[in-house]
Protein backbone atom coordinates (compact mmCIF):
# COMPACT_ATOMS: atom_id res chain seq x y z
CA UNK A 1 0.00 0.00 0.00
CA UNK A 2 2.93 2.32 0.91
CA UNK A 3 4.82 1.83 -2.81
CA UNK A 4 1.09 2.46 -4.13
CA UNK A 5 0.77 5.80 -2.29
CA UNK A 6 4.46 6.49 -3.51
CA UNK A 7 4.23 5.88 -7.25
CA UNK A 8 0.87 7.58 -7.27
CA UNK A 9 2.21 10.55 -5.50
CA UNK A 10 5.08 10.67 -8.42
CA UNK A 11 3.00 9.81 -11.02
CA UNK A 12 0.48 13.04 -9.65
CA UNK A 13 3.92 15.28 -9.40
CA UNK A 14 4.62 14.20 -12.65
CA UNK A 15 1.68 15.16 -14.27
CA UNK A 16 2.08 18.86 -12.46
CA UNK A 17 5.54 18.73 -14.18
CA UNK A 18 4.48 17.98 -17.36
CA UNK A 19 1.77 20.64 -16.92
CA UNK A 20 4.41 23.15 -16.10
CA UNK A 21 6.78 22.61 -18.44
CA UNK A 22 4.01 22.76 -20.92
CA UNK A 23 3.36 26.38 -20.13
CA UNK A 24 7.01 27.12 -20.04
CA UNK A 25 7.82 25.65 -23.20
CA UNK A 26 4.81 27.50 -24.89
CA UNK A 27 6.04 30.50 -23.38
CA UNK A 28 10.00 30.16 -24.93
CA UNK A 29 9.14 29.45 -28.48
CA UNK A 30 6.75 32.51 -28.35
CA UNK A 31 8.87 34.12 -30.95
CA UNK A 32 8.76 30.90 -33.30
CA UNK A 33 4.54 31.56 -32.89
CA UNK A 34 5.30 35.18 -33.30
CA UNK A 35 7.10 34.31 -36.80
CA UNK A 36 4.29 32.16 -38.04
CA UNK A 37 2.05 35.14 -37.55
CA UNK A 38 3.70 37.21 -39.28
CA UNK A 39 3.60 34.74 -42.12
CA UNK A 40 0.65 35.86 -44.05
CA UNK A 41 1.49 39.58 -43.53
CA UNK A 42 5.19 38.87 -44.98
CA UNK A 43 4.03 36.36 -48.10
CA UNK A 44 0.86 39.71 -48.86
CA UNK A 45 4.09 41.77 -48.99
CA UNK A 46 5.68 40.27 -51.47
CA UNK A 47 2.72 39.77 -53.74
CA UNK A 48 2.16 43.37 -53.59
CA UNK A 49 5.85 43.41 -54.73
CA UNK A 50 5.25 41.12 -57.28
CA UNK A 51 2.34 42.80 -58.65
CA UNK A 52 4.03 46.34 -58.92
CA UNK A 53 6.80 44.59 -60.96
CA UNK A 54 3.87 43.04 -63.15
CA UNK A 55 2.73 46.57 -63.60
CA UNK A 56 5.61 47.77 -64.70
CA UNK A 57 6.76 45.33 -67.26
CA UNK A 58 2.86 45.49 -68.42
CA UNK A 59 3.35 49.31 -69.01
CA UNK A 60 6.75 49.05 -70.55
CA UNK A 61 5.53 46.32 -73.11
CA UNK A 62 2.51 48.52 -73.98
CA UNK A 63 5.00 51.44 -74.24
CA UNK A 64 7.37 49.42 -76.42
CA UNK A 65 4.31 48.33 -78.72
CA UNK A 66 3.36 51.90 -79.41
CA UNK A 67 6.53 53.20 -79.86
CA UNK A 68 7.05 50.88 -82.90
CA UNK A 69 3.70 51.31 -84.60
CA UNK A 70 4.95 55.24 -84.16
CA UNK A 71 7.98 54.28 -86.06
CA UNK A 72 5.85 52.25 -88.37
CA UNK A 73 3.25 55.12 -89.00
CA UNK A 74 6.67 57.48 -90.36
CA UNK A 75 6.02 59.60 -86.98
CA UNK A 76 9.06 59.10 -85.10
CA UNK A 77 10.49 61.98 -86.63
CA UNK A 78 10.77 65.82 -84.49
CA UNK A 79 10.59 69.23 -86.16
CA UNK A 80 8.68 70.73 -88.09
CA UNK A 81 7.67 67.51 -90.55
CA UNK A 82 5.90 66.51 -86.40
CA UNK A 83 3.53 69.79 -86.96
CA UNK A 84 1.60 68.34 -89.91
CA UNK A 85 1.29 65.09 -88.98
CA UNK A 86 -2.31 63.23 -88.75
CA UNK A 87 -4.76 62.36 -85.99
CA UNK A 88 -3.26 58.91 -86.06
CA UNK A 89 0.15 59.57 -85.39
CA UNK A 90 -0.48 62.54 -83.11
CA UNK A 91 -2.77 59.74 -81.22
CA UNK A 92 0.43 57.60 -81.02
CA UNK A 93 2.44 60.37 -79.81
CA UNK A 94 -0.12 61.13 -76.82
CA UNK A 95 0.02 57.40 -75.96
CA UNK A 96 3.48 57.57 -76.38
CA UNK A 97 4.06 59.98 -73.57
CA UNK A 98 1.34 59.08 -71.23
CA UNK A 99 3.11 55.55 -71.01
CA UNK A 100 6.32 56.97 -71.18
CA UNK A 101 4.90 58.93 -67.41
CA UNK A 102 2.94 55.71 -66.73
CA UNK A 103 6.59 53.79 -66.79
CA UNK A 104 8.07 56.17 -64.61
CA UNK A 105 5.25 55.77 -62.02
CA UNK A 106 5.19 52.29 -62.06
CA UNK A 107 9.21 51.91 -61.75
CA UNK A 108 8.71 54.57 -59.04
CA UNK A 109 6.33 52.19 -57.27
CA UNK A 110 8.28 48.96 -57.70
CA UNK A 111 11.35 50.76 -56.46
CA UNK A 112 9.22 52.16 -53.36
CA UNK A 113 7.60 48.61 -52.63
CA UNK A 114 10.54 46.93 -53.02
CA UNK A 115 13.26 49.02 -50.69
CA UNK A 116 10.58 48.32 -48.43
CA UNK A 117 10.36 44.68 -48.56
CA UNK A 118 14.06 44.48 -48.59
CA UNK A 119 14.39 46.68 -45.51
CA UNK A 120 11.47 45.08 -43.67
CA UNK A 121 13.25 41.29 -44.48
CA UNK A 122 16.54 42.61 -43.09
CA UNK A 123 14.72 43.81 -39.87
CA UNK A 124 13.03 40.39 -39.59
CA UNK A 125 15.91 38.32 -40.65
CA UNK A 126 17.88 39.88 -37.59
CA UNK A 127 15.11 39.10 -35.53
CA UNK A 128 14.76 35.97 -36.52
CA UNK A 129 18.26 34.88 -36.00
CA UNK A 130 18.09 35.95 -32.37
CA UNK A 131 14.72 35.14 -31.40
CA UNK A 132 14.49 31.29 -32.62
CA UNK A 133 18.41 30.40 -31.34
CA UNK A 134 16.63 32.08 -27.71
CA UNK A 135 13.68 30.05 -28.11
CA UNK A 136 15.16 27.09 -29.24
CA UNK A 137 18.00 27.29 -26.14
CA UNK A 138 15.00 27.86 -24.01
CA UNK A 139 12.68 24.67 -25.51
CA UNK A 140 15.74 22.65 -24.82
CA UNK A 141 16.80 23.75 -21.29
CA UNK A 142 13.10 23.57 -20.55
CA UNK A 143 12.62 19.95 -21.54
CA UNK A 144 16.30 18.87 -19.87
CA UNK A 145 15.11 20.56 -16.41
CA UNK A 146 11.77 18.76 -16.78
CA UNK A 147 13.01 15.26 -17.72
CA UNK A 148 15.78 15.43 -14.68
CA UNK A 149 13.13 16.51 -12.03
CA UNK A 150 10.64 13.51 -13.55
CA UNK A 151 13.38 11.38 -13.36
CA UNK A 152 14.54 12.68 -9.74
CA UNK A 153 10.84 11.58 -8.65
CA UNK A 154 10.83 8.14 -9.71
CA UNK A 155 14.48 7.37 -8.66
CA UNK A 156 13.51 8.32 -4.48
CA UNK A 157 9.91 5.94 -5.41
CA UNK A 158 12.31 3.23 -6.81
CA UNK A 159 14.65 3.90 -3.65
CA UNK A 160 11.85 3.88 -1.01
CA UNK A 161 10.61 0.79 -2.68
CA UNK A 162 14.16 -1.06 -2.39
CA UNK A 163 14.90 -0.22 0.97
CA UNK A 164 11.16 -1.16 1.83
CA UNK A 165 11.61 -4.49 0.21
CA UNK A 166 14.87 -4.65 1.92
CA UNK A 167 13.55 -3.90 5.68
CA UNK A 168 10.61 -6.32 4.57
CA UNK A 169 12.91 -8.96 3.87
CA UNK A 170 15.07 -8.31 6.97
CA UNK A 171 11.98 -9.45 9.15
CA UNK A 172 11.10 -5.49 9.75
CA UNK A 173 7.35 -4.01 9.73
CA UNK A 174 7.05 -2.10 6.25
CA UNK A 175 7.19 1.29 6.70
CA UNK A 176 4.87 4.18 5.59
Amino acid sequence: AADARRAGGAALRGARLSRAAVAEGARVLAPLHDELALAPALAKALREREAALLTCQTVDSELARRRAALEAAGGAGVGEAAAYSTPAIESLRNDVASLEAASRAAAAEYGRVAERNRSELERLGEERRSGLAEAVQGFVAVGTAFEERRAGGWSEVANAAAEAAAEASRGGAPSD
